[in-house]
């Protein structure tokens, strides 16, 4: 039965381009003198629902992969996926987390003659790093690699943590200034700690 109210096009009504950040709500370095200088320009990757392709820069989504480059696999032996049975001798495939294109993220430094970061991970449980996902990164030249890259899906792991499978999401870079948290020099940290 309608509602009487015009159904809305989801597609049109979701925002496109770089998502605004919140304005801080007062002069951090004013109230933090002790902050002066900390400050970094960063680039928020706001994940938006959404189909990337290997052209994308996304979160979770299919990599440009070059065809003549088998697909990385975790055989560490100290893998696991907790409450569950040992996982075998047999090689888990790692999966996509994140794959970044430096013209969607100007302020990330690529080394020289690259312009692709991708980064994958094991999708368990790692003894020698608890409860870590085992990342690996590739730093390529996207013009070479979709000249030659595969076609088709990458091999889906035969077990996995659930935790550790990003949904597919398209991003969206936006640039923002943060300052020191958890990496913080230790005597500032001390010193701040009270007023915090």
């Amino acid at each position: 039965m309608p509602s009487g109210h015009p159904q809305q096009d989801t597609a049109q009504a979701r925002p496109t381009g770089p998502r605004p950040p919140a304005p801080i709500p007062f002069d951090v370095e004013a109230v933090f003198p002790e902050l002066t200088g900390t400050a970094r320009e960063v680039t928020l990757l706001y994940p938006r629902a959404g189909r990337p392709g290997p052209a994308d820069s996304s979160i979770g989504g299919p990599l440009l992969w070059p065809a003549d480059e088998p697909w990385p696999m975790c055989a560490e032996p100290d893998h696991y996926k907790p409450l569950s049975a040992p996982v075998g001798p047999e090689p888990v495939a790692m999966v996509p987390v994140v794959q970044l294109y430096a013209r969607d993220v100007p302020g990330l430094v690529f080394p020289a003659g690259t312009d692709l970061l991708q980064i994958l991970w094991c999708p368990l449980v790692h003894e020698t790093a608890p409860y870590t996902a085992a990342p690996r990164l590739h730093w390529r030249d996207a013009g070479s690699t979709a000249a030659g890259a595969t076609v088709g899906e990458p091999p889906y792991p035969h077990t996995a943590e659930e935790e550790f499978l990003p949904r597919p999401c398209t991003v969206s870079p936006t640039p923002a200034v943060e300052y020191p948290s958890w990496d913080m020099p230790q005597g500032l940290a001390d010193l701040l700690d009270a007023r915090f």
